[in-house]
Parts: structure tokens; C-alpha cells; sequence
């Protein structure tokens, strides 16, 4: 959707599994098509953004009327709906769905390239994203002192 691949629906009742950053930022992005959105999933929404640009997303979600189910599981996908259950209490909650919109995480990648590199004979250090999914801060921290390394 992000990429532009797939069109944005328009008037829709949209559910995002997945409450972390991209999940957020999606769900502000289809509440501008008039879309009503659902976000589930993470204990807290938006966890690992810099707490002034949380807060200010949260905001934004809030004044949006994005509905926020923190602390669910998905128990079924439906062709017009999705099935979440409460963690703490076992309820369940029927979230009606035209879209479902999978925003579940990254994952580093290029493990591959960076062995070829210290095969070749060159000293590697792999900061940010490349290392580990964070925040902004810890890579800027991390670029800083494998910087100082040098």
C-alpha cells in the first residue's frame, strides 16, 4: 500500500494488525481517504518512536478517531471481519473489515553481504536498522560510536 502498488481504498472500514510505527503511520494515511481504521495488536501503540513524536502521533491517531485495541491476539480473518481476542481477559472483539493490512514488523537483512565483506579482509560494523530494528536515537548512537572506532 505504501509503495503505491496497491491503491489506497477510499470509505472503507479498514483493520491494520500490527500497532508499532508503520501500523500507526498507515492507519493516519487511510483515515485521510476517509477510511475507518482499526489498529491492533502491541501492548502500547507506536512503541520504539522517540517519545515527542509518540506523543504527537498519538495525538493525531486520537484526533483521527482511529480505534485502538491494545493487547490482542487475531483469532480469525474474515471476509468481512477479524476476530481478536482481549490477552488479559479472553473477551473477544469482532472488528468489522473491508482491508486488513498485515503491519507485523521488520526484520534485518543482509547478513550475506556483510560476511563477504570481513571475507575480503575489511573490518565491518553494522549499525542501525541493518543490526537491529530501532529508534532513530539508538541508531544515531550507534552510527556515533562505531565512528569513534574508527
Amino acid at each position: 500500500m505504501l509503495s503505491g502498488k496497491v491503491p489506497i481504498p477510499n470509505n472503507a472500514d479498514v483493520t491494520i494488525i500490527g500497532g508499532g510505527i508503520v501500523g500507526c503511520e498507515s492507519a493516519l494515511l487511510l483515515q485521510q481517504h476517509k477510511n475507518r481504521v482499526t489498529v491492533e495488536m502491541l501492548p502500547e501503540a507506536a512503541l520504539g518512536l522517540e517519545n515527542l513524536h509518540r506523543t504527537r502521533l498519538l495525538a493525531e491517531l486520537a484526533e483521527g478517531n482511529i480505534k485502538i485495541h491494545t493487547s490482542t491476539r487475531v483469532l480469525s480473518v474474515k471476509e468481512t471481519n477479524i476476530i481478536v481476542c482481549q490477552k488479559d481477559n479472553g473477551s473477544e472483539i469482532i472488528v468489522n473489515s473491508d482491508f486488513t493490512i498485515l503491519a507485523m514488523g521488520q526484520k534485518s537483512t543482509g547478513s550475506n553481504l556483510v560476511q563477504k565483506i570481513k571475507e575480503k579482509g575489511y573490518d565491518v560494523t553494522v549499525i542501525g536498522d541493518a543490526l537491529v530494528p530501532a529508534t532513530f536515537g539508538k541508531a544515531t548512537k550507534d552510527g556515533y560510536l562505531a565512528a569513534t572506532r574508527i
